[in-house]
């Protein structure tokens, strides 16, 4: 089975009104990791980790590249 991957990036908060399809949802140093029904919590945590790990590859809960990291 074959589980695309997509990124959306959206400057304005929409008060959340357009990720009703996506009720599963994890914050990674701000950004969010989002799953339809459907997508396995397993898919969405194996997601969150890398992300996490792409983002604090020392592990020490700093973004490692903070001149690339707004928030």
């Amino acid at each position: 089975m074959f589980f695309p991957l997509t990124f959306i990036a959206c400057k304005k908060k929409d008060n959340g009104k357009g990720y009703r399809d996506f009720p599963k949802k994890i914050n990674i140093f701000g950004i969010n990791i989002l799953g339809s029904e459907k997508v396995e919590d397993s898919k969405i945590i194996h997601a969150a980790k890398i992300m996490a790990q792409y983002l604090d590859n020392d592990e020490n809960g700093i973004v490692d590249n903070q001149e690339w990291w707004i928030n």
